[in-house]
């Protein structure tokens, strides 16, 4: 996982990757992956660019070699080692699968039952939601889509196949659906309600509580959904699939200042982020 990144780095890092030119490698089509030139790039954007992916990546193996990488929404991004003099492109990749890939095509029978639907129901009318535009931390498949009709949303997770199905089932979200985890997401306009339902805010690395109120306008609400310490949660029960996760601490009252609220087998934070 990436190391934390400042908000405005990350506004940054947005805006020069949609200015770059990224070209199709077609000397490589058992590695699908895109690149931009040195040559072809401020050289000052640049070179922060490569020191930004070194600084902030992390060491990954490939092919017997260790790499950097940075991830950042759908991609991720690396340089082949060299000295920042000798660097001459940056490549990047689309992001490849993540845990919840194994059980994506059982998931949603997993909660079909009367009892399952009626807790979507309360859930959905704790929210409460009336305007604005949503980010859904974990989306997975789209259950917050099952249920509410939303004037802007943008749904994000590192499943790629629970995307697949939340696309298949909700056509008209395709396009605001992002292929990545919460400490890698950026997205340069606010939000005005953040959710992450049924246990998804205790896959979030707390050292990214506090990105919360990063991406939400002023006023704009949180709605995060923890799993309780003493629960086994009844996906890994089922799939016989144990998810990593990460265990609650006093750290998350120190951010959002607040006791939880105990909700059968969850802790929910909820609040705003003052104006």
């Amino acid at each position: 996982m990436n190391k934390l990144m400042p908000y405005s780095m990350m506004d940054w890092l947005y805006n020069v990757i949609n200015s770059m030119n990224w070209i199709f490698a077609k000397s490589m089509p058992r590695n699908p992956h895109e690149y931009c030139l040195r040559s072809q790039t401020d050289d000052e954007t640049f070179v922060r660019f490569v020191n930004i992916i070194r600084h902030y990546g992390y060491e990954e193996e490939y092919f017997g070699r260790v790499y950097i990488r940075l991830d950042f929404n759908d991609y991720y991004y690396w340089t082949m080692g060299d000295t920042i003099e000798n660097t001459i492109l940056i490549n990047r990749k689309r992001r490849n699968g993540a845990q919840y890939d194994l059980i994506a095509d059982k998931y949603d029978d997993l909660f079909k039952d009367p009892e399952s639907i009626a807790e979507d129901r309360e859930i959905v009318k704790m929210i409460n939601y009336n305007y604005g535009r949503v980010l859904d931390i974990g989306c997975g498949t789209g259950l917050l889509a099952d249920y509410c009709v939303f004037d802007d949303y943008v749904g994000i997770d590192p499943s790629l196949k629970m995307l697949d199905i939340f696309r298949m089932k909700h056509s008209e979200y395709n396009d605001k659906l992002v292929h990545t985890n919460f400490e890698s997401f950026y997205d340069p306009k606010g939000f005005d309600l953040a959710v992450a339902l049924y246990g998804v805010a205790s896959y979030i690395n707390p050292l990214y509580y506090k990105k919360v109120f990063d991406v939400l306008n002023d006023g704009g609400r949180y709605f995060l959904m923890f799993y309780d310490d003493d629960y086994y949660p009844y996906t890994y029960e089922k799939t016989h699939k144990e998810m990593s996760r990460y265990m609650l601490n006093e750290y998350i009252k120190l951010v959002f200042r607040s006791e939880p609220i105990k909700y059968k087998n969850y802790l929910i934070y909820e609040g705003s982020k003052c104006r």
